[in-house]
């Protein structure tokens, strides 16, 4: 009984210590994310400026489109090709700048899973992302109060994951606005909003059904006559049940220089439901679990799944003809025959963590969809 109990408060001192220890380097982490907040905030403002001084000066690069493209653009025109013939290569949270000193220590070494691994990866701005041929992207909103105002900031989370090219989300939807009227013939780009839940004690906050209206009111004052909306991607089909069954997407040529934005399935996500059809910029992407339980079957022509060891799943969804989005990877794994097999579908906005990028801080891949290095192909 001596031994056992000496061990039981041994136990609880490491316990005890191990609690102390991680609820301190937690608070060191709490405090540099809110200070990498800022900095990342104040670097997007003057990045901001710096475009659109090179957009005035016309010394901003322009983009060929045919050059990222594994098909003549204007013959798939004239061939009537739907937007669901397209694949196209994307970044998976796009606005990801990797993770601070304070976050990687607390995430590698007093986490057990060590999830900071996973976590510590990041990309090239977003113009840099759509110079070089990127159309698809991915950000995470919060809802957080900025100087007594609230507004839509893109980060991984909060508390932990605020390196982020696109803080101000706003101040993002600008900077691809400033893009796309330099370059006003790009091929269509896929947006895809994922709204975070609560944030228990902290500013930020997820999105209901309040905010989701606000976020598409912001949407179509950025982009008022460029955005394919839910009602024009219905294409004058009832629902899209009925669209896809008749295979009646929207043709390519009606998709030059504009949007598709789309809203990730989430904890509130049935709240923009509720939204009159007529009313939705948006789009729902549902996870191939919902569709699988009969729901949102005919709200909807975008899914997704991201079982890397089963690419089976994905060809139900192609099967009953929807775009289907999916990830490649998942940093740190690269792996190849995984990623071969997902590519050997048919799903058409595929995620990578491995985009080819001007400043990648990592080196090890390169992602491609294609040998010749396109990042939009027609699919077969």
């Amino acid at each position: 009984m001596k031994i056992f109990k000496k061990v039981s408060i041994s136990l609880l001192f490491i316990l005890v210590a191990y609690i102390l220890l991680a609820s301190i380097f937690f608070g060191i982490s709490i405090g540099e994310s809110e200070k990498q907040r800022q900095i990342f905030a104040e670097w997007q403002e003057g990045h901001i400026v710096e475009l659109a001084e090179s957009y005035d000066n016309e010394t901003a690069i322009k983009i060929d489109e045919q050059s990222i493209c594994g098909f003549n653009i204007q013959e798939a025109i004239t061939e009537q090709i739907q937007i669901n013939q397209l694949r196209y290569l994307c970044t998976h949270n796009s606005y990801k700048q990797g993770l601070h000193n304070p976050a990687k220590f607390f995430y590698n070494y007093i986490i057990p899973y060590a999830i900071g691994k996973k976590s510590n990866y990041g990309y090239d701005n977003i113009t840099q992302q759509l110079n070089i041929g990127i159309r698809g992207f991915e950000f995470d909103l919060y809802y957080a109060e900025n100087e007594d105002e609230y507004r839509f900031e893109c980060y991984h989370n909060s508390w932990l994951e605020t390196n982020s090219s696109v803080v101000d989300f706003e101040k993002g939807l600008e900077e691809i606005k400033m893009w796309s009227e330099y370059n006003p013939n790009h091929m269509p780009i896929f947006i895809t909003i994922e709204p975070k839940d609560n944030v228990p004690l902290d500013k930020a906050k997820g999105l209901g059904k309040v905010e989701l209206e606000t976020l598409d009111d912001l949407i179509l004052e950025y982009f008022p006559d460029k955005v394919i909306t839910y009602s024009q991607m219905l294409n004058g089909f009832g629902d899209f049940q009925e669209m896809r069954e008749a295979n009646g997407y929207i043709k390519l040529e009606d998709c030059i220089g504009k949007f598709v934005f789309l809203l990730h399935e989430y904890e509130n996500f049935e709240e923009y439901i509720d939204i009159p059809a007529e009313n939705r910029v948006m789009i729902p992407l549902v996870w191939a679990s919902s569709l699988k339980e009969n729901k949102y079957l005919d709200l909807t022509c975008f899914a997704q799944d991201h079982d890397y060891n089963h690419p089976e799943k994905l060809d139900p969804l192609i099967e009953e003809n929807y775009i289907v989005r999916t990830r490649l990877d998942i940093y740190p794994k690269y792996e190849f025959e995984t990623t071969e097999a997902r590519l050997d579908t048919g799903a058409q906005l595929v995620c990578t963590d491995y985009p080819p990028s001007y400043e990648h801080i990592y080196k090890e891949y390169t992602r491609t969809i294609s040998e010749n290095g396109y990042t939009i192909i027609l699919l077969n």
